[in-house]
């Protein structure tokens, strides 16, 4: 649901009924994991990482339902790996998850999905989109009924359809998870990142008009702390421009941009320093 801002209390609560009730290694590596995800999505590596880690020494002993438990820990750690920029740690997370599942239930485990979402996800980051396109199409392939990760694999195919040059389509893509994120929660924190990958899409296939509508929805709703920021207010900005928007509007998301790119801990993947370098190339041929 997005809500990772009750993880302190709804943790203090978990921690003190599983002392209550005596919890077994598995039921604590459940508190372990979900308390180490929602670090990770909120950026807090190095607790995010620590959790997950004790979570993947419980299940990884605790024999066949703790080996099929520790694929959801090791997709996480290779989630954060990813973020702190070390693909080679990442696609190995991956590649272990791999190999249990495919010794306990096959190669085509609709469970896969996730994972070949994951090194989609990182191939992408790492700008290797030819290679993250095949990745993402067989986690479509394998999502089934799971509307949250269609909805993710969906949105990360758009993005890689627009960086191989068919803008066209991604719209659907990302039209069809922004419904899934809306039916869940209207003001679902995923949101942003579709608003953003639809504007990009139209602003690449010269709607400018729509882009604008799309994009300025993203920036109203997206966090000064989420790592899309940037790339929201870079979007704008040159949406802006194309529609003629007075220069004030379009300098100060400029400006924002730039600050959220320079932030601590921005600029880590290749992804990010790309997204900076045609920020300051665009200023350049605009004569900013």
């Amino acid at each position: 649901m997005g809500r990772a801002d009750r993880l302190e209390s709804l943790r203090d609560n978990a921690e003190s009924a599983l002392a209550r009730a005596g919890g077994t290694p598995l039921e604590w590596s459940q508190l372990h994991h979900a308390a180490g995800v929602l670090h990770v999505f909120r950026d807090e590596l190095d607790d995010g990482e620590r959790e997950l880690e004790h979570a993947l020494a419980l299940r990884l002993d605790a024999g066949l339902t703790g080996r099929i438990l520790a694929v959801d820990t090791l997709a996480s750690l290779s989630i954060a790996h990813a973020k702190r920029g070390n693909l080679a740690q990442a696609l190995e997370d991956s590649r272990r998850v791999l190999a249990i599942l495919g010794a306990e239930f096959g190669a085509d485990h609709p469970r896969i999905a996730g994972i070949y979402l994951s090194i989609g996800q990182m191939l992408h980051a790492d700008l290797q989109f030819q290679r993250a396109l095949p990745m993402l199409e067989q986690a479509l392939r394998s999502a089934g009924e799971d509307s949250v990760l269609r909805a993710v694999v969906l949105s990360s195919l758009g993005f890689v359809r627009v960086e191989l040059g068919d803008a066209a389509a991604a719209i659907p893509m990302h039209a069809e998870a922004l419904a899934i994120w809306r039916g869940i929660r209207p003001d679902h924190p995923r949101l942003v990142l579709d608003l953003l990958g639809l504007g990009q899409a139209q602003l690449a296939l010269g709607d400018t008009a729509a882009a604008v509508t799309a994009l300025e929805q993203a920036h109203r709703i997206s966090s000064r702390s989420t790592d899309t920021r940037g790339e929201v207010a870079f979007a704008l900005a040159r949406a802006l421009a194309a529609t003629g928007r007075p220069a004030a509007e379009v300098d100060a998301l400029e400006r924002e941009a730039d600050e959220q790119f320079a932030a601590p801990g921005a600029g880590l993947s290749p992804r990010a320093r790309r997204e900076r370098a045609r920020l300051v190339s665009w200023r350049a041929q605009a004569g900013r």
